[in-house]
């Protein structure tokens, strides 16, 4: 569980990271993890109760995606390196957006 000071700093850091999210909107949990695109960016993900939002800086190389919780069609559990089911992937559409956790999700 986060304590007050460190869930307080997330959330100022997700809102310096992603200023089109409503100051009201906080971010209720974030998890390190790695977003698979063309290669894996190692970054954060950060849940509100309306949106999904990655963040990574690769040697000065930036990446951004924000999902609104309204364009996902579907959500499953999925296995990282073909193996560990570490993983998650989010489905917008015909759109799939995977992430990669360094958490076990049987926790959550």
């Amino acid at each position: 569980m986060m304590s007050f000071l460190s869930f307080r700093t997330a959330n100022e850091a997700f809102h310096s990271l992603f200023p089109s999210i409503e100051e009201t909107e906080e971010a209720v949990a974030a998890f390190n993890c790695a977003y698979s695109k063309d290669i894996l960016h190692q970054g954060k993900l950060y849940i509100t109760p309306h949106h999904f939002c990655f963040h990574s800086n690769i040697f000065g190389f930036e990446d951004r995606v924000v999902i609104d919780c309204r364009d996902v069609s579907a959500i499953t559990r999925e296995k990282a390196a073909l193996i560990f089911p570490t993983a998650i992937l989010v489905r917008c559409g015909n759109v799939k957006v995977g992430c990669g956790f360094e958490i076990d999700l049987w926790t959550l």
